[in-house]
């Protein structure tokens, strides 16, 4: 009898010890201030600047190191990726005295829309070619940026979602895609998916607006995108009859750059 009571004053002094180091734990001073920490918050990812539709330097690498530095030299807040950046009917002054919209440079095509084609066969290399030139063209006019911008307010892309009519167009800028063209007498109409667009004969390539659409296929453009592959098809379609496309373009990595003491001649 008295091992038993023994034994159970033994067994509730240990639970009044451990009770008494459980209280000390949680009113220490160390384990109130982890119990009131709040957890750091977790930083936002900055954006980079290919999200934002900003590639690198392109523009100001693909323009000769001194042509550079006199255009900046000489036009009042250049930047020097301006090619990449500025609205194509934005002027500037070149360096043989002329003043031109920036789309009229030939280095502007060489680092935007760059939406390419080749021919899967010999016979349609130079037509494919031809409507590609003329193509890209027509998308670096301001014409082209204007409709976008005014037609609507936002856009459908695959793979995008809905998007403003100001990144549907910095899309289409900063588009880089090669897509293969060919024909075939088992296609009964022109169509377009993935890396290629195919037709019944050449001939069909040869309208502005059919080459427009099913390429438009190929880039997530589809027929729900609010008027990028339907209205603007047959917009440049128009463009393309009036040769819109048929405008100088200036190579300024060939222009020479004047030395400070030799004034620029007026235009």
């Amino acid at each position: 009898m008295c091992h038993s009571r023994l034994g159970s004053l033994k067994a509730r002094a240990r639970t009044a010890v451990l009770l008494f180091l459980a209280v000390l734990v949680v009113t220490s001073p160390d384990a109130q201030a982890r119990e009131g920490a709040k957890p750091k918050p977790r930083k936002a990812a900055v954006p980079t600047r290919r999200d934002r539709g900003v590639q690198s330097n392109e523009g100001a690498k693909a323009i000769r190191p001194d042509v550079l530095s006199w255009m900046l030299l000489n036009n009042d807040g250049l930047q020097a990726n301006f090619l990449k950046t500025e609205p194509p009917d934005k002027t500037v002054l070149l360096p043989n005295g002329r003043t031109v919209p920036i789309f009229q440079i030939k280095q502007f095509l060489d680092v935007n829309f760059r939406l390419t084609f080749s021919s899967r066969k010999q016979e349609g290399v130079n037509l494919v070619e031809t409507q590609e030139w003329q193509l890209r063209k027509l998308m670096a006019r301001p014409q082209f940026r204007n409709w976008i911008r005014q037609h609507a307010y936002t856009y459908s892309i695959h793979g995008k979602g809905r998007v403003s009519s100001a990144e549907a167009y910095n899309y289409l800028r900063n588009i880089k895609k090669d897509i293969k063209v060919t024909v075939s007498p088992r296609v009964k109409a022109p169509v377009g998916g993935g890396n290629g667009i195919n037709a019944p004969s050449w001939a069909v390539w040869k309208q502005m607006n059919l080459f427009w659409h099913e390429a438009c296929h190929c880039i997530g453009i589809g027929h729900t995108s609010g008027g990028l592959s339907g209205p603007l098809a047959g917009e440049l379609r128009e463009w393309d009859r009036k040769r819109l496309w048929d405008y100088e373009t200036i190579d300024i990595n060939q222009l020479t750059v004047p030395s400070p003491e030799v004034p620029v001649p007026a235009e």
